[in-house]
């Protein structure tokens, strides 16, 4: 069990515009009424116009490669090998439902060569008010068809949509895995009746988790398969890092979208007196050897906001087919220094050291 307090959507916060992580959704303490609490912030966008764009601060090298690796060229084929199918309740927004639908084809035309076969993914749609549903719901066999971590943590997040009432905190979940038993891939997504709407980083960063648990548990399968949780030997910079920059990398319309969506972990950590003193690579190695398996709500949030960098760099130098490699390779090396090894010749430390000059820069224009 977890010794620190967590924090809750819609729960009490102290200091405004800080940032945490609850079931893979960033949320910003911000003012409501009278009260703090953790709640959505506003959409990034991107600069409006060309001249915008061009006026603009030099995007890196790294960054610009890292875009170019993954999104447009991946994200144009179809999606042939991979069969989507939708459970949606009776409740659920028609229009949110079409919606997810076009997020769910567009985000699956990008990783339609990974799994070298057919396979299929079924998408399940809830409002805050289907626990019942989803309690009720039997697999071919007529066992449950969610385990116990799945409906825990629907719950909290369906409480939580209907404790912030009007939509003044949560409208969206989700999680997603792959399922040995099985043998497809699930997803669960939640959004409020308060004001539904399909969320298009949601969506994508939770795809990116089939792909990873999908690689893994072709060797290693959990001892709780369907677990929501990190599975073991993997570390949370990774886990949390890859979906993140490769939700980001194929939603993005162009660099500068994506610029400014990643530009976002610039001021994850600001309000975080723990993590936010960053100056010199040591200390930032230090930081990225506490996010491999945090034990505090500042290094879960930094599994994010430093992963996705780390990551960045990987995507940047190495490129795409290296990084597909190196999830795949998580499936035959238990030990993830041992598939960073196999896959570029370095194992975790290593990469710490070389990313570190790249990440610090990116860390330092946070000003804070």
């Amino acid at each position: 069990m977890n010794s620190w307090a967590a924090p809750q959507v819609g729960g009490p916060c102290k200091t405004l515009g800080s940032i945490t992580h609850i079931g893979g959704v960033s949320y910003t303490c911000q003012q409501v009424g009278k009260n703090r609490i953790y709640a959505l912030p506003k959409k990034v966008s991107a600069p409006a116009s060309t001249s915008e764009q061009a006026k603009a601060a030099p995007i890196e090298l790294v960054r610009t490669k890292a875009f170019s690796a993954l999104n447009p060229k991946v994200c144009s084929t179809n999606h042939s090998n991979i069969e989507l199918t939708y459970q949606i309740a009776p409740d659920y927004s028609p229009d949110g439902a079409k919606k997810q639908k076009e997020l769910f084809d567009s985000i699956a035309n990008c990783y339609n060569n990974f799994f070298g076969r057919k396979i299929g993914v079924i998408i399940y749609l809830f409002t805050q008010n289907d626990l019942p549903l989803l309690e009720s719901m039997k697999d071919s066999s007529g066992s449950a068809l969610f385990d116990t971590a799945q409906i825990n943590w629907a719950r909290s997040q369906m409480d939580h949509i209907s404790a912030t009432g009007s939509g003044n905190g949560v409208r969206f979940a989700g999680s997603a895995a792959w399922s040995v038993s099985h043998q497809n891939a699930w997803s669960i997504l939640i959004n409020s009746t308060y004001g539904p709407s399909a969320d298009a980083h949601v969506a994508a960063h939770e795809f990116v988790h089939i792909l990873q648990t999908f690689a893994r548990r072709q060797g290693f399968a959990l001892p709780s398969e369907d677990s929501l949780s990190v599975p073991d030997g993997l570390p949370d910079w990774y886990w949390e890092g890859t979906a993140e920059l490769f939700s980001f990398a194929t939603i993005s319309q162009n660099i500068a979208e994506f610029n400014s969506y990643m530009d976002v972990a610039k001021s994850e950590a600001k309000n975080s007196p723990s993590i936010n003193h960053i100056m010199d690579e040591s200390v930032l190695i230090q930081r990225m050897q506490a996010i491999v398996s945090p034990t505090n709500q500042d290094d879960i949030g930094m599994a994010y906001a430093l992963g996705k960098m780390i990551c960045e760099y990987f995507l940047g130098t190495y490129g795409y087919d290296k990084y597909l490699a190196l999830i795949h390779a998580t499936g035959v090396h238990q030990n993830f220094s041992d598939a960073l090894m196999a896959t570029v010749g370095k194992n975790q430390d290593q990469l710490f050291k070389d990313s570190a000059p790249y990440v610090l820069s990116q860390w330092k224009k946070a000003n804070f």
